[in-house]
């Protein structure tokens, strides 16, 4: 049976978007979720490559998106994070990306 560890980072995030994998080593994730810092004035856009802050999934401050299908049928998926991007309508805002990684038994 695999055992897993929550794993967390912070990403700053502004007016230009950021791809989600260039601050976390790896692509492939377990339960990857999204979480605008309480404390942002802007709010925070998720989506892939080309990502606006007029098409990206909206999160305001403090809100969580959870990226994950832990207990369906399909059971636990991978998240490629060199598809993930953020965004914000300003610049110097927080997000906190978490997701769940294997570890040595």
């Amino acid at each position: 049976m695999s055992s897993y560890a929550p794993k967390s980072v912070r990403v700053t995030v502004g007016t230009t978007a950021v791809q989600v994998q260039s601050t976390i080593p790896g692509s492939l994730k377990l339960g990857v979720i999204v979480q605008a810092d309480a404390a942002n004035s802007g709010n925070i856009f998720l989506g892939g490559l080309g990502v606006t802050t007029s098409t990206g999934i909206q999160l305001v401050a403090g809100a969580t998106l959870s990226l994950n299908n832990f207990g369906t049928s399909k059971g636990i998926h991978e998240w490629n994070l060199t598809q993930i991007y953020l965004i914000s309508n300003l610049a110097d805002q927080a997000v906190r990306v978490s997701w769940a990684e294997q570890v040595a038994s």
